[in-house]
């Protein structure tokens, strides 16, 4: 063949391309290529994409080769797999060495092995999950593995709801955090002051029962690990500056901490998801997001774990093309992966099969939880929508009827397909935006207090606000229409939280009205400008000088930057000689007869207001 007259190096970057299918029966063709693949040690085997290359008789030899080499997915595949293999020679102690190996690789954002084996176990003599934590407890005292001493603290708080059990998970999180690990840093404090079998409860509890000197501890130390990008940090670090608990800095510099971290949030993809998808259709996923809320409600699960696992499914779309027959499949594959992770009752497999009308078998579901796994990368833990809500409705002037309001449009948002387009952030603003316009109409929705806190404008909502609120609340969208008996959230939030409907939300026509009279209002400057001031201004920016602008007294809308630049001021000088015909006259502004207060609006058209002393 041609192929192999070419120099190695090409042939190597040849075989990137090709998918793990197509590397099998390579191998076939020729002793060359079975040396060539079998043999390659270049590091994209450890980035290469196994889609639907699941464990059988046919591939399993390819997996364990590309597990040998590192790649992520073919160890993640290849140990749930195995966890739940009932003939597999010794299945314990090699998913523990997979585990352990995934753990301290350093490849995995976070730890994965808790979820895996999460409790409750099985009352059988001999439980496969329960072989692995032990197996895995025996490998960690013996060599350091910050991830894998932190699921066991973990699991020791799921299955020993006792003094003793708080007490080998306090040695085991203190071991994690001594590796580094930022989540056992996150949670060890958390541990010492509550009762055995908490773990993760009432995120945002205030530090007010604390001494003053033990509450500026806690809080530096949060900081600290907030600084490391753990995410839990983060959110409760915001929800407690809403709270207004600053703790050693000013509000000022807790408010920066605030909107850098909204401003961290952004789209999760700039295309629809059904650009790629071709065999699903929005109102399949609309129907089975649907589903999935009816499920949550039957088994009691909270708003945030329906939100992780709808965000779960939706990165499986973004990455892997999926076929409407094992749809379904993959959104309760989703939901048992995620109430593994932040619900006490899980969602067992065996349930979950039976969930589905017996559509599926358990081997069915046990596989894709494998895909799914290994297609995310174990990073089945990421910051949704709620979290930003979360931290918002922690403000003082958010009460619990608008929190509950923009909790009910958060949950709606999560029918619509192409939420990812917007950032979790923005649609978080855009719920609460809508909350506060069905409570409280006639005050401002998004004030300044608002903008202040998370540097989002209302400019920036309104394209959001209104494509969630066509597709998710009116349902103007005519293939929404169809779709209007499936909606299990009216009865979901009847039942939590008393009778809301989307027929209770602001009305589409208000939330345009509202943005059109915003607009207007940035349009309008509501005094006139003279030749000194406007030199004046110019003159304060050209010499940096800002006693000018404060002797000048400027209160400026919340979109307007803090300070004009000089470009700026020319830019208000040009437009309004054009507008009103005037110029410069020995080196001031002349404003033509009779549009003098027309030029004045149009000269700084975002300044809301201008004082002059």
């Amino acid at each position: 063949m041609m192929m192999e007259w070419l120099p190695l190096e090409i042939q190597a970057s040849i075989l990137k391309l090709l998918t793990f299918s197509d590397l099998q029966n390579l191998k076939k063709v020729s002793k060359h290529f079975y040396h060539l693949v079998t043999t390659e040690r270049d590091s994209w085997l450890r980035d290469m994409s196994l889609q639907d290359a699941l464990p059988c008789s046919k591939s399993l030899f390819g997996l364990l080769w590309l597990s040998d080499n590192g790649n992520i997915e073919a160890q993640l595949k290849l140990a749930v797999i195995l966890l739940y293999s009932r003939t597999a020679d010794n299945a314990p102690t090699k998913t523990a060495k997979l585990l352990f190996g995934l753990e301290k690789s350093g490849a995995l954002t976070r730890p994965i092995t808790h979820v895996l084996i999460r409790p409750p176990w099985s009352d059988a003599r001999i439980c496969r999950k329960e072989m692995v934590f032990q197996e895995l407890k025996k490998r960690a005292l013996d060599e350091d593995n910050a991830g894998v001493c932190f699921s066991i603290g973990v699991i020791h708080l799921r299955i020993e709801r006792c003094l003793d059990g708080k007490k080998l998970s306090e040695f085991w999180m203190e071991k994690a955090a001594r590796l580094g690990d930022d989540n056992a840093k996150y949670f060890l404090p958390e541990m010492m002051t509550r009762p055995p079998g908490w773990f993760g409860a009432n995120r945002f509890e205030t530090f007010a029962h604390l001494e003053s000197g033990t509450r500026l501890s806690r809080m530096r130390d949060l900081r600290e690990i907030a600084s490391m990008n753990c995410q839990n940090a983060k959110i409760r670090l915001c929800g407690l500056y809403a709270l207004g608990h600053h703790d050693g800095i000013s509000a000022p510099e807790s408010r920066s901490v605030v909107r850098s971290f909204f401003a961290e949030s952004k789209p999760a993809w700039r295309k629809s998801l059904f650009c790629f998808q071709h065999d699903i259709r929005p109102y399949m996923r609309f129907v089975l997001v649907d589903w999935l809320i009816e499920v949550a409600t039957l088994k009691s699960f909270g708003s945030s774990m329906l939100h992780k696992t709808v965000r779960c499914l939706d990165e499986y779309l973004r990455v892997r093309r999926v076929k409407r027959k094992s749809f379904q499949l993959i959104g309760i594959a989703c939901m048992v992966l995620c109430s593994r992770l932040y619900e006490n009752d899980v969602l067992s497999v065996r349930e979950a099969v039976w969930l589905t009308d017996s559509n599926f078998t358990y081997q069915d579901l046990v596989l894709r939880l494998a895909e799914i796994v290994a297609a995310l990368k174990g990073n089945i833990q990421r910051t949704s929508i709620l979290d930003y809500l979360q931290v918002l409705s922690k403000l003082k002037s958010i009460n619990n009827n608008t929190a509950s309001v923009s909790g009910f449009i958060a949950d709606s948002t999560l029918l619509y397909a192409d939420t990812g387009l917007f950032s979790c952030a923005v649609v978080a603003c855009c719920c609460l935006l809508m909350a506060n316009l069905t409570v409280e109409p006639d005050s401002c929705p998004w004030n300044e207090e608002l903008v202040a806190f998370t540097g989002i404008f209302t400019r920036d909502l309104r394209q959001p606000a209104i494509a969630l609120h066509e597709n998710c609340i009116s349902m103007k969208n005519p293939e929404a229409m169809k779709l209007l008996k499936y909606f299990s959230l009216d009865e979901r939030h009847t039942r939590s939280s008393g009778p809301i409907a989307r027929t209770d939300i602001v009305s589409y026509e208000k939330l345009l009205s509202f943005f059109e009279a915003e607009e207007s209002r940035r349009d309008t400057v509501h005094c006139p400008l003279t030749s000194s001031t406007v030199d004046s201004h110019r003159s304060a920016v050209i010499a940096g000088d800002s006693a000018a602008f404060e002797d000048c007294n400027i209160d400026t809308e919340s979109e307007t930057p803090h300070l004009l630049s000089s470009a700026c001021v020319d830019q208000a000088h040009t437009r309004a000689r054009k507008r009103v015909g005037g110029g410069y006259q020995n080196g001031a502004l002349v404003v033509g007869a009779g549009r003098e207060s027309e030029s004045a609006g149009d000269a700084l058209p975002q300044l809301k207001s201008v004082k002059y002393t």
